[in-house]
């Protein structure tokens, strides 16, 4: 069996982590449907990304408020993983410009 390091090391407890799980306990929906998820004008821009990341913890503050934990720590999962996908986009543009250098 595959382990996904990415979801291991998004997960914020180890109930968050199921390796046969598709996402749906750790962020409220399959994994693969965030990918789809993502604003079409978000989808070439890190900038947008982050915001929209940033909008998703906005929502977990107001489930909070609402006594809503577990929707608030999925949104906040959703959160991570679009910046962890904004960090490996900055990472591989910075492998690329040490490369062409």
């Amino acid at each position: 069996m595959k382990i996904d390091y990415r979801k291991k090391i998004l997960a914020q407890t180890e109930e968050d982590f199921d390796a046969n799980d598709d996402g749906s306990n750790m962020y409220g929906v399959p994994q693969s449907s965030l990918d789809n998820s993502m604003p079409s004008y978000a989808r070439n821009d890190l900038d947008r990304q982050l915001m929209y990341a940033m909008g998703i913890l906005s929502d977990a503050q107001a489930e909070i408020e609402m006594g809503h934990g577990n929707t608030a720590r999925q949104f906040i999962n959703k959160a991570k993983y679009y910046m962890s996908n904004v960090m490996d986009t900055i990472s591989e543009q910075i492998q690329q410009s040490k490369g062409d250098g």
